[in-house]
């Protein structure tokens, strides 16, 4: 531990407070037998969560190779019984994909001795997770101001539904109620149909554990940098609205409520479903002027091309009806595959709809290890959606879960046991605690445009980071999204890209690549959308 402190400590004088790639490489050397292990090696995680939103959150600090204990009754695991869904051996699939890579303990926290153990696992935790109804776990003693003085260092964390204040702080929350209640519903359905709920159950959930899993992360970060611990909250429906960034953006530039468009997206065109020739549909999605012009040129669509309407998207948008129209006309002429070579060729963003008997299968698919088999302890090997994302330094990957209550002796004897103890021996940093976010100091170099980069970087902003966002000559092709603000500048665009610094360059041009490059001799983050060859091939 003492020789992982001092290369902290040296990191943060020599890198600008330490690099995530520093700090990794520390934790690696010091791992046993030169094994290699995760980001979050020996952070002991106090896992009181239920459902679907808290285990899933909890799961992947487990992936990333922290030391998760569920806690959870003999009776019912939280919210959730332990038999909802598709059972195996008489438990859920849904338990099982939110439980891997836990250790589980039996413990009812109504009674005196299953507080006392809570207690002291607590003591030795270095997060606590949990996301029930707002009040809960204060009834039961363990509100953020009992378990601090156990512990002040620890990373606490209440991720109720409804918040800890207002008239409706009390409810639960669930997937349909987050769609329903923050707006999502109300603006997914057919043209001048109903609202409807979108079909894919927990999307928001599981949303809303990615952003639990952001704060953790900042809260165990700002601990390393400043030795405090902290308290972390961030209710479902905030979650919720706040993924909707960029349709609120819509709503705020215009005043006016979002409309129903099917498939169709409301700030790009084209950018829906077409149904093609045998009845299968497409899904097309330009973004930009040259995807466009990739279009009409892949459909042999000249005089659209010519069509000075068109030309932009700006004017697409106006004249959407008619340009989809005349789209969908052309597209019935020829089978759906026809028309994917086609438009591929040109690199025009499209793709054929295929359902989970199919996906699996695809070559794509099993070139990137997206679907895994995990080894289920007393059932088997059984297919699992695998981690989005890789770590260059420290493996992150899915392990076997948990049988209920599995642990529940050893963790009794042993507690969170003896390997792995985090930062718990002080801090690295400046002299001087730090005062703002928990990315205060960290300059981003942002070199994405549209909808995903952008708004992860803002996070970042958000969070106290620096980000200057590099843009190619011509502008981030968001920039041209509707509807525009009074200013004419897009609204999505504008949201998305508030609290940054903006540069343009051309990374082709070498004078102005060298720019960048100096740029990223101070940076801490980089991010970029080009991908490795692209940039390799630019030096």
């Amino acid at each position: 531990m003492d020789a992982l402190e001092a290369a902290r400590r040296s990191d943060a004088a020599n890198f600008h407070y330490a690099t995530c790639s520093h700090y990794v490489s520390a934790v690696k050397r010091m791992s046993k037998e030169g094994a290699v292990v995760g980001p979050l090696d020996g952070v002991k995680v106090f896992d009181l969560t239920v459902a679907g939103v808290g285990p899933w959150a909890t799961m992947l600090l487990a992936s990333m190779g922290a030391n998760v204990v569920k806690v959870e009754t003999a009776e019912r695991s939280g919210g959730m019984r332990r038999g909802d869904g598709t059972t195996y051996n008489g438990l859920g699939s849904v338990y099982m994909h939110c439980h891997m890579g836990k250790r589980g303990i039996f413990l009812d926290l109504k009674t005196t001795e299953g507080q006392a153990h809570a207690r002291r696992l607590l003591s030795e935790a270095d997060v606590f997770v949990e996301n029930m109804k707002w009040g809960t776990v204060q009834r039961l003693g363990l509100s953020y101001d009992e378990v601090s003085k156990l512990n002040p260092r620890i990373v606490y964390g209440n991720y109720p539904g409804w918040g800890s204040t207002g008239p409706y702080k009390d409810r639960g929350s669930a997937d349909g109620m987050a769609q329903a209640f923050a707006g999502p519903a109300g603006i997914t359905g057919r043209r001048s149909g109903k609202p409807e709920s979108i079909r894919w159950y927990a999307l928001h959930d599981f949303n809303a554990s990615s952003y639990i899993v952001g704060s953790v992360l900042l809260g165990l970060l700002r601990r390393m940098r400043v030795g405090k611990g902290g308290h972390l909250m961030s209710p479902q429906q905030a979650n919720s609205v706040a993924v909707q960034t960029s349709r609120i953006a819509e709503f705020l530039a215009t005043g006016q409520d979002i409309p129903r468009l099917g498939s169709a997206c409301t700030t790009t065109v084209p950018h829906r479903a077409f149904i093609c020739q045998e009845n299968r549909w497409l899904a097309i999605g330009v973004v930009k002027d040259d995807q466009w012009r990739g279009l009409c040129k892949a459909i042999g669509a000249q005089q659209l091309l010519d069509d000075p309407r068109f030309a932009t998207n700006p004017g697409r948008v106006q004249n959407r009806d008619e340009l989809e129209e005349r789209l969908q006309a052309v597209f019935r002429t020829k089978p759906a595959q026809w028309w994917l070579t086609q438009l591929r060729k040109y690199r025009v963003p499209a793709s054929l709809f295929y359902d989970r008997l199919t996906v699996p299968d695809m070559p794509q698919m099993k070139a990137n290890n997206l679907i895994t088999f995990i080894d289920y302890p007393k059932i088997g090997k059984l297919p699992y959606g695998n981690l989005p994302y890789q770590l260059s330094r420290t493996p992150v990957g899915l392990r076997p879960g948990i049988w209920p209550g599995q642990d529940t002796e050893q963790i009794l004897k042993e507690g969170f046991g003896k390997d792995g103890n985090t930062d718990s021996k002080g801090y690295f940093g400046p002299k001087g605690a730090m005062d703002g976010g928990a990315l205060d100091g960290v300059t981003v170099v942002d070199m994405t445009q549209g909808l995903c980069g952008p708004y992860a970087s803002l996070l970042m902003a958000d969070a106290g980071a620096r980000v200057i966002k590099i843009e190619p000559p011509e502008g981030d092709y968001a920039r041209q999204f509707r509807p525009p603000m009074m200013d004419g500048t897009s609204a999505v665009f504008f949201h998305l890209n508030r609290n940054k610094e903006g540069r343009r360059l051309s990374v082709r041009k070498k004078a102005e690549r060298q720019k960048l490059l100096e740029l990223l001799k101070t940076a801490d983050i980089f991010i970029e959308e080009e991908g490795q060859g692209a940039l390799k091939r630019l030096g």
